[in-house]
């Protein structure tokens, strides 16, 4: 059995809770199994303050390797509150075990997957509810070359990759932290042969929107993930019922107020109570210049009553 140990790179960092720091998890890249090994936490008193950095994981021993990451967040009163601390982090390690025989195979699977992992990750990470900014390259590879070295425990000889994962992007604010109950289920969930459904891709797209203060695109990019949930569970009840539901929404029920009047004839339970005035208004008031810039107050709103409909109608974001 073959061990492999690397470091991988975030930019944006994850933000993460201290309860994190330390510990390891179980996911999986391309049908291979990995452990994931996130920097330790370290208290150090330092003139009598106490001093909280970021190091490298117990299982890794390069120590010309740094910058794992800082802490950005903590509790002054009680600094050894692991749940109230705060970090960024940069890298983690992740170690693979595989056969001599299926050693080059597993190398090619990693690799040629990597992107699209951790891609994954950082659209699941927002869909949860933290914020991370970027720009709109934020999931798509750059060219730029940042390496991707492997490493056998043994003696530590390198096994050097070059790999295009670096992600163009930026972390503006941080509102809140994943816990050690949100990175587990995140890496337990992530699978790269899954892609993101559309209703999720745009509300994703709401969501970098919003953290980027353009709660004008933010508010039409979630009525338009809004409006293909609702549609979807339309056809999937006329299907049902033996009604063509495409024809209905094409020719009939074609704008959103309408989709919402449609779910009511139907019998479809609203999963909010006012439609038109939280989401349809909204959109519409954009759409004609009644509204220019929408508050954020507004657009968070929005936000909240689309989420609802998603839940509800389409609660698998991916397929």
């Amino acid at each position: 059995m073959e061990c492999l140990i690397t470091n991988l790179y975030f930019d944006p960092p994850i933000p993460c809770r201290g309860d994190i720091l330390g510990r390891n998890y179980q996911t999986h890249i391309n049908k291979v199994s990995i452990q994931v090994y996130f920097p330790t936490l370290k208290l150090r008193q330092n003139n009598n303050t106490l001093d909280l950095q970021i190091e490298k994981p117990e299982v890794y021993d390069l120590t010309k390797v740094n910058d794992w990451g800082y802490v950005s967040i903590h509790n002054t009163e009680h600094p050894e509150n692991l749940e109230k601390i705060g970090a960024l982090i940069n890298q983690v390690v992740i170690v693979l075990n595989t056969n001599d025989t299926d050693f080059n195979d597993v190398l090619n699977s990693v690799c040629n997957d990597i992107n699209e992992w951790r891609a994954q990750l950082y659209e699941r990470i927002i869909l949860l509810g933290k914020s991370i900014t970027s720009n709109n390259d934020l999931f798509s590879c750059e060219h730029e070359v940042i390496s991707f070295d492997l490493y056998k425990p043994n003696d530590y000889s390198k096994i050097r990759l070059n790999s295009a994962i670096g992600f163009k992007a930026k972390l503006n604010y941080i509102n809140n932290y994943l816990s050690d109950c949100d990175i587990e289920k995140l890496l337990k969930d992530i699978d790269t042969s899954k892609k993101i459904k559309m209703e999720y891709k745009y509300f994703l797209n709401a969501l970098i929107q919003f953290d980027q203060g353009n709660t004008r695109y933010a508010i039409l990019e979630a009525t338009t993930a809004c409006e293909l949930c609702i549609t979807h569970i339309i056809h999937v009840h006329c299907e049902k019922i033996g009604i063509n539901g495409a024809g209905l929404c094409d020719q009939f029920y074609r704008s959103l107020g309408d989709r919402f009047n449609l779910l009511k004839y139907l019998g479809i339970e609203l999963i909010t109570p006012n439609p038109d005035k939280k989401i349809t208004k909204p959109r519409n008031d954009l759409i004609h210049n009644r509204k220019l810039i929408p508050t954020n107050e507004e657009c968070l709103e929005v936000l909240n009553e689309v989420k609802q409909y998603l839940n509800a109608y389409i609660p698998d974001m991916y397929e």
